[in-house]
């Protein structure tokens, strides 16, 4: 028997809130307005877990790309 991961609660409303933060909306900010915009009854805290992860992925620097001449 495999075991199946349970779906994530934000996963349904992910291409909601994807670009919310590009047009620097806070984490709180976000969830108010996909509950306003959207009428969907989504819990705060998977919302701003989201959204620091979101944040952070993009502001990893990226690896240099080096050229090694001999």
């Amino acid at each position: 028997m495999t075991r199946r991961r349970p779906l994530s609660v934000i996963a349904p409303v992910k291409k909601l809130i994807d670009p919310l933060p590009e047009e620097g909306l806070a984490p709180k900010e976000i969830w108010i307005r996909i509950i306003d915009e959207h009428d969907i009854a989504a819990p705060l805290t998977p919302m701003i877990n989201y959204a620091k992860e979101w944040h952070l992925s993009r502001e990893r620097p990226q690896a240099a790309v080096h050229s090694h001449q001999p």
